[in-house]
C-alpha cells in the first residue's frame, strides 16, 4: 500500500529500495486510487483505474464534465460512489468514465480488489484522510 508522507514532497513516496518515485508512476491498471476532490462535500474520490497514465493530445472533457488541457498526464477510469448510510461502502458507477490528472493521486489502495461494490477498511479511509490533511496544509 502506498501513501503520502509528510517527510517527502507531496507527490512522492519511497519504494523499498529507498528511491523516491512520483506516486503517479506507481499506479497500474486495475488499481483503486484515491484522488483529491474539488468538492465541498467530499474529501476524496475513489477511482478504478482502467488505463495506464497517458498525456492528453488535445483538450479533453470526460463524462462528468471535467475538462483538462492538452499535455496533462491523466488516468481514465470509473468512480466509486459512497453508499448512503455507510461511509465506508462504495459502488462502482458503470459506463460514466472519468479522467483525472495523474498529479491528483494521493493514495493507492493496493490491498483492495476492483469489484462493483467494495468495503473500504477503516484504516485505509483514515490513511487517505491523513493524506488529504497533509496536502491541505501544504497549500
Amino acid at each position: 500500500m502506498q501513501k503520502c508522507s509528510a517527510t517527502q514532497e507531496r507527490d512522492h513516496v519511497s519504494t523499498t529500495q529507498d528511491v523516491s518515485q512520483p506516486m503517479k508512476e506507481l499506479v497500474s491498471t486495475d488499481h483503486i486510487i484515491a484522488v483529491v476532490a474539488d468538492d465541498a462535500n467530499l474529501d476524496y474520490y475513489l477511482l478504478f483505474v482502467q488505463t495506464s497514465m497517458y498525456k492528453l493530445k488535445k483538450e479533453t472533457r470526460d463524462h462528468w464534465g471535467s475538462s483538462w488541457p492538452a499535455g496533462t498526464e491523466v488516468f481514465r477510469g470509473l468512480y466509486y460512489d459512497q453508499i448512503v448510510g455507510n461511509p465506508l461502502q462504495y459502488r462502482r458507477i458503470p459506463k460514466k468514465f472519468a479522467i483525472v490528472p495523474a498529479d491528483s493521486v494521493i493514495y493507492i489502495c493496493s490491498e483492495l480488489h476492483a469489484q462493483p461494490q467494495l468495503m473500504l477498511p477503516e484504516h485505509v479511509h483514515l490513511n487517505i484522510l491523513a493524506c488529504v490533511d497533509e496536502i491541505t496544509t501544504l497549500i
